[in-house]
């Protein structure tokens, strides 16, 4: 399993459009992706600023969707809407390390 968090803020009158994007986007994963198993988009109540949290089976699964024509579609549309953008990857840890005990 392998999840990724991206928080990314855009510019404000940008908000509407980015989001509309990257709802089409994480639908494209979903549906096209058999490595894509989780696309959640969230938005910020007050700010111009979204957080996903995306799942895949590996890496290399998150590495196949970066490599897909509809990301870099929205990537090419949406790049100049941001103000900033941080991608962040995590690992599951295996089940037998985490029930181990000393």
């Amino acid at each position: 399993m392998h999840a990724v968090v991206v928080t990314i803020e855009v510019l404000p009158e940008k908000r509407n459009a980015f989001r509309d994007a990257i709802l089409t986007n994480a639908a494209q994963s979903l549906a096209i992706e058999p490595g894509c198993f989780t696309f959640d988009v969230l938005e910020s109540p007050t700010e111009p600023a979204f957080l996903l949290y995306e799942i895949y089976r590996d890496a290399a699964a998150f590495k196949d969707h970066l490599a897909m024509r509809h990301f870099h579609d929205f990537d090419r549309a949406t790049s100049a809407w941001l103000v900033s953008k941080k991608v962040a990857e995590y690992g599951r840890l295996e089940s037998e390390r985490l029930e181990s005990k000393p």
